[in-house]
């Protein structure tokens, strides 16, 4: 989800899901953040919430990411890194401690592509 439709979209998929959920999150600075942050906090829908950025000039500060999270009342983020490699390796342990647990990824495509790197090993 790398949009506010989308992330209404994440929203209802997690909120009908019925596992606990954690949020993989980092954004690009020309998107409207603050706003997809307020649709991700409407509800308390998330157990953990980690924190990262993408590479890039782009990319926005994690410590201005996470103070938006708790300005909305989630007091369960976690500033994991700048390296999305770390923080994704990080919230997979978070999943993996639960049985019921499931990982979400959102922000921007950004994200998803070095994600996607990290997941072939392409990247460190």
């Amino acid at each position: 989800a790398h949009n506010e439709p989308a992330i209404v979209q994440l929203v209802q998929t997690v909120k009908s899901n019925g596992k606990e959920a954690g949020l993989l999150f980092a954004v690009v600075a020309d998107k409207d953040y603050r706003a997809m942050i307020t649709l991700l906090t409407k509800e308390p829908i998330f157990s953990s919430i980690f924190i990262t950025a993408i590479r890039g000039e782009r990319k926005v500060d994690p410590e201005s990411i996470a103070n938006q999270f708790r300005s909305m009342g989630q007091e369960n983020v976690k500033i994991i890194s700048e390296s999305s490699k770390e923080a994704f390796s990080k919230a997979l342990a978070w999943k993996q401690k639960g049985k019921n647990r499931i990982l979400y990824c959102a922000g921007s495509l950004y994200l998803a592509g070095e994600l996607s790197e990290i997941i072939r090993g392409e990247k460190e």
